[in-house]
């Protein structure tokens, strides 16, 4: 396991592997995903780029063969097909009305709405950039583009109006040929979490787009990564080109020893890394509360951020071979003093 401070997010500094129990599938016993797969789409011609899935159980695919599909769990069949003039990099539900979806054209760089009853692009804007990641705020009222330069584009969702764009890599431009591509945004509420590929996180507040936290320790430079959100909001977790996966607290509350340089809040280089694969880890996810039936307070006392742990947590993860697994956190974290 490796940190890059003695003290771990999630657990003790005991080994990985006491820490995250890997699920034996088709046993039985605990069992939470199917080693079987519940149903196989076939449609596209090239590779898949980008799925979402909406509250419905509808999911949305977008590849390289210029298309989105649409498909639903109870369907083996394909349900509709979006075209496009260019590959599509990223695709999202609106989270409030899945009857739209947004859709991130490469080569084009476009950003478009979907009317999915219509079958019809609804709203189209111009990104001037390539784009290479998309997504809605959590009220679903903006849309944002993450672009191949760096650059994330904010546009009102009701016809794809401009609002602003910040560079997500600011600062760290030291040659023309740096690649800061954003390959990865979740936005839940005021939080905006992007991805980059420059080994780095950045957690931006949308009230004023300032940055507010930068997280350390992945490698990201090729492949299209994508860090996101525990339900509660409490932990990040993202997949890495060197085999493993991180996990960090969302909130930087490391306090540095008497012989340690003082930390800063807006860096946060302490996480929880365990090596998940023999090959690059292509994604890695919390599972809903609901797949593991965790139970934190209810009582209203305290907000999901607050009240969530660690403990019982469920992490699934993808490796470069197309291999699956489900990880568990069986040890509650260790205090330090």
């Amino acid at each position: 396991m490796r940190r890059r401070t003695p003290r771990s997010t999630l657990s003790s500094s005991s080994a990985a592997s006491d820490v995250y129990k890997r699920q034996v599938l088709g046993d039985g016993r605990n069992e939470i995903v199917d080693s079987k797969p519940y149903r196989s789409y076939t449609g596209h011609k090239k590779e898949v780029l980008d799925t979402a899935w909406s509250a419905g159980n509808f999911l949305l695919s977008a590849s390289m063969d210029k298309t989105v599909r649409l498909w639903h769990v109870l369907r083996a069949e394909c349900l509709a097909t979006f075209r496009h003039n260019g590959y599509v990099t990223a695709v999202a539900f609106h989270p409030k009305d899945e009857r739209y979806f947004l859709s991130a054209s490469y080569q084009e760089m476009r950003l478009r709405l979907f009317n999915i009853p219509d079958k019809k692009c609804v709203e189209w804007a111009p990104t001037n950039a390539w784009c290479t990641s998309a997504g809605f705020s959590s009220d679903g009222h903006m849309a944002l583009a993450g672009c191949y330069n760096g650059m994330c584009k904010f546009y009102q969702t009701e016809g794809l109006k401009f609002i602003t764009e910040f560079d997500a890599c600011a600062g760290k431009r030291e040659r023309p040929d740096d690649r800061k591509k954003v390959t990865g945004v979740d936005w839940v509420g005021d939080q905006l979490l992007v991805t980059t590929n420059d080994c780095r996180l950045r957690l931006f507040d949308t009230r004023d787009y300032s940055l507010v936290c930068k997280y350390i320790g992945l490698s990201n430079t090729d492949i299209p990564v994508k860090a996101s959100f525990s339900q509660g909001g409490k932990y990040i977790v993202c997949s890495s080109e060197d085999m493993t996966v991180y996990v960090w607290n969302t909130v930087n509350d490391f306090k540095p020893g008497l012989f340690q340089s003082r930390a800063r809040e807006d860096h946060n280089e302490s996480n929880e890394a365990f090596k998940a694969s023999n090959v690059m880890v292509t994604s890695a996810v919390f599972a809903p509360w609901s797949v593991p039936a965790l139970e934190f307070d209810s009582s209203g006392n305290n907000s999901p951020q607050e009240s969530e742990q660690a403990l019982g947590q469920v992490l699934l993860t993808a490796d470069w071979n197309g291999v699956i697994k489900v990880y568990e956190v069986t040890r509650p974290p260790k205090i330090y003093g």
